[in-house]
């Protein structure tokens, strides 16, 4: 299992607006996917589960606790729904995040991550400050193989009759 960690530097988020997230913390996220560096995949796996934070050391937004809608994108073509995140109220620092497990989504090694937050409509205030990160868990290829190779002799092996060799 490794990570990919990506995000931005704070912004101030704008109405209904899909901010895009890559691996380069100095950059403000962009409004176009490839205006930003994209976190690149080192080995062949599969997408676990992402943990997206958010923290705002801003002006608290009007109305309060409005969610964003998060998606991890894989190699700028395939879309994976994280979830709703708030953007959070009260008096500031102040953080929220989202956890997405069961995951499932195969990537190869060469590919790009980058990852999406759409912004809700608020009312009269928008936040200022925000800072997002997202951290994607992968489970590389290699290691599930040899996982499910041990254990499958250990449902093989009995006591007494040494190991069963089945092949593959």
């Amino acid at each position: 299992m490794y990570a990919i960690e990506l995000g931005a530097a704070e912004y101030d988020p704008g109405d209904a607006v899909t901010n895009v997230f890559g691996a380069d913390y100095a950059m403000l996220p962009d409004t176009a996917e490839n205006g930003v560096l994209a976190g690149a995949v080192p080995l062949a796996g599969v997408v676990r589960a992402v943990v997206v934070r958010m923290r705002r050391r801003g002006v608290a937004p009007d109305p309060i606790d409005l969610l964003g809608t998060c998606t991890l994108r894989i190699n700028a073509s395939v879309s994976v729904a994280i979830g709703s995140i708030v953007f959070p109220g009260g008096a500031a620092p102040v953080e929220s995040q989202v956890v997405t497990t069961g995951l499932a989504s195969a990537i190869a090694a060469g590919q790009s991550l980058r990852f999406f937050v759409l912004s809700p409509t608020w009312a009269t205030t928008n936040p200022t400050l925000i800072a997002v990160h997202a951290t994607v868990l992968i489970e590389d290829s290699a290691e599930a193989a040899a996982e499910a190779a041990l254990r499958q002799w250990l449902v093989d092996w009995r006591p007494g009759a040494g190991m069963v060799y089945r092949g593959t």
